[in-house]
């Protein structure tokens, strides 16, 4: 991928987006679904972008966060959520 490509996945199953080594990501949203939540990690804390709560409804978080190698994007383990944003480097 180079600078300015659109980045985006859907998580079926919960799981990380994690850049490359050198490459940063700029999520535009991101969304959880049924009781997941999205957040930032290092691979040992979190910090919570969203929840959708305990019912089943989709829950948007429309920010811009900057992610790399070192501090990326998790869903919940087994939870349903999706991710946008463009390569910034």
């Amino acid at each position: 991928m180079v600078v300015g490509d659109v980045v985006s996945g859907i998580f079926a199953a919960g799981g990380n987006f994690q850049p490359a080594v050198g490459a940063e990501v700029m999520i535009l949203t991101g969304s959880a679904w049924n009781g997941g939540w999205l957040a930032l990690t290092d691979g040992i804390t979190l910090h919570y972008l969203n929840y959708s709560g305990s019912t089943q409804a989709m829950q948007n978080c429309n920010v811009k966060i900057g992610l790399t190698n070192t501090i990326y994007l998790n869903l919940e383990v087994g939870q349903i959520g999706c991710y946008s944003g463009v390569q910034i480097k």
